[in-house]
């Protein structure tokens, strides 16, 4: 399937992905909720609640800063690509 197929079918989905669990990534995730666990149980209820939206907030920033990345990427790779296509050089023949 080509990949224009591919993303107008959905298959394309940037921002899932499958994270190795040898990585560096995945034991950094793990110690984090591990030490978001222990901190929690530190914390009666009414800070609980407090610390949980302020989790909630992070995540919704951090998901609203990479969707901005994504699309200032792609952006960037277009006009790069608009830029190739239309370069026409004041020195040598183009073939």
């Amino acid at each position: 399937m080509s990949i224009l197929k591919d993303l107008y079918y959905g298959n394309i989905k940037p921002s899932e992905r499958y994270v190795k669990k040898e990585s560096e990534y995945h034991k950094e995730t793990v110690k984090l909720s591990n030490d978001i666990d222990e901190f929690i149980k530190l914390l009666n209820n009414k800070e609980n609640e407090l610390f949980e939206r302020i989790i909630d907030t992070i995540y919704a920033i951090k998901e609203l800063s990479e969707e901005e990345c994504f699309i200032k990427g792609f952006c960037t790779g277009a006009k790069m690509m608009l830029e190739i296509s239309n370069y026409k050089s004041n020195n040598f023949i183009d073939f």
